[in-house]
């Protein structure tokens, strides 16, 4: 039982709960999602994901419990409560993000079963499926292309300070995410050579990257300048903050937001210069090179960065 409470999710929702009959018993929502998380903290702690996935993954089980209820037994839980799920799913969120939801979804329940915490698998129905991949491209040629310009980039060079300028460079130069230079160390950069090696963060999916010489000399300023500190954590990293502390890829999109806003840019995030490496790559037909940069685990991946 402690270990059930270590996360206690609790059910916060101004939803009607849906009744559990009196006669049935088995395991709660709440149990199996405190279950579930407990595990994958404990993959967390041990390496095997990341911080952000099991982020995301607790984002799903507090979603499952507004759903469904803290206390709703698992096996009681029938087709037609799936597919009003799938209905809230589709209107709050775009197509992709909700085939992503409805896989998250779909792996708590796994779990379950897999680990015998119920008998019988979970019953989701004909309706609780993930949008098609054509509604999915459907929905994306509506939207304007994530495509940052070059003349959006050197305006945005020019506005930086050190720390700054050495992320977007390197964001535009390997396609990185935030939470990838969150978390970049030193020795993933070699300054002799101009090569990173560096895996995903969110797949520990192994990239390798030739820098270019602005990139390695942003790289190497920001080094420099970094706050002195004696935490060994910190020491290994690229990027620390004023503060001393490490960066967190929220701090690094907020950043980038005031940037933007100096520069009179309206629209754009940070998986934009992701998006735009993967776009352009692509473009010189090189594809293996665009996989190793990228460290993407299959094409699907791929498909949902590539703008053209």
């Amino acid at each position: 039982m402690a270990a059930i409470e270590r996360h206690n999710l609790e059910y916060a929702s101004h939803k009607v709960r849906v009744p559990v009959p009196e006669s049935f018993s088995g395991l709660s929502v709440h149990d199996c999602v405190n279950r579930f998380l407990n595990q994958k903290l404990d993959e967390q702690d041990a390496g095997q994901i990341s911080e952000r996935w099991y982020s995301d993954l607790y984002k799903v089980c507090q979603f499952i419990l507004e759903q469904f209820g803290r206390d709703r037994a698992i096996e009681s839980i029938e087709p037609n409560d799936f597919a009003k799920m799938r209905l809230v799913l589709v209107k709050k969120h775009s197509p992709t993000i909700s085939r992503n939801l409805v896989s998250r979804v779909k792996s708590v329940f796994k779990f379950a079963k897999d680990t015998h915490l119920i008998d019988n698998e979970v019953d989701y129905g004909v309706s609780f499926k993930p949008p098609s991949k054509a509604l999915v491209r459907k929905h994306r040629a509506t939207k304007p292309k994530a495509l940052w310009t070059p003349e959006q980039v050197n305006a945005m060079v020019d506005k930086c300070n050190t720390t700054m300028r050495a992320m977007i460079l390197l964001a535009i130069n390997s396609g990185v995410n935030n939470s990838d230079i969150a978390n970049l160390p030193i020795k993933a950069i070699d300054f002799k050579t101009g090569w990173m090696d560096f895996p995903r963060a969110k797949t520990f999916v192994q990239r390798r990257v030739l820098l270019w010489p602005e990139t390695l000399a942003a790289l190497k300023e920001q080094i420099e300048s970094k706050t002195e500190t004696d935490d060994k954590d910190l020491i290994r990293l690229v990027f620390v903050t004023r503060w001393h502390k490490s960066w967190s890829m929220f701090a690094v999109h907020n950043e980038l937001e005031n940037i933007k806003k100096a520069c009179d840019i309206e629209l754009g995030s940070f998986t934009w210069f992701r998006k735009t490496v993967q776009t352009i790559g692509e473009n010189t037909g090189d594809i293996i090179a665009v996989k190793a940069i990228m460290g993407h685990v299959d094409d699907s991946i791929s498909d949902h960065y590539r703008q053209e």
